[in-house]
């Protein structure tokens, strides 16, 4: 769709970016999986699968890369 070779777009998104393309998706979905638990309406596993993941192991592994706290500390300290 871009009319480039993978290896370019990777190349051009991260040099205006400053992330690969999937680190700046990821990003996204964990920005939207932190208002989700702010809201408190969801628990850990519905709001990773409200956001894309599949596997709740791996959901909380990026989220505490991104946010340096697991989900369920998110969730106590939101409270």
């Amino acid at each position: 769709m871009a009319n480039m070779s993978t290896y370019h777009f990777v190349r051009s998104f991260k040099q205006i970016t400053g992330r690969s393309p999937i680190d700046y998706i990821n990003k996204l979905r964990i920005n939207k999986a932190f208002s989700l638990l702010k809201e408190g309406k969801f628990n850990v596993t519905e709001v990773a699968l409200n956001c894309g993941f599949n596997d709740v192991n791996y959901f909380s592994r990026l989220f505490k890369k991104y946010n340096k706290m697991s989900p369920s500390e998110a969730k106590k300290i939101i409270k």
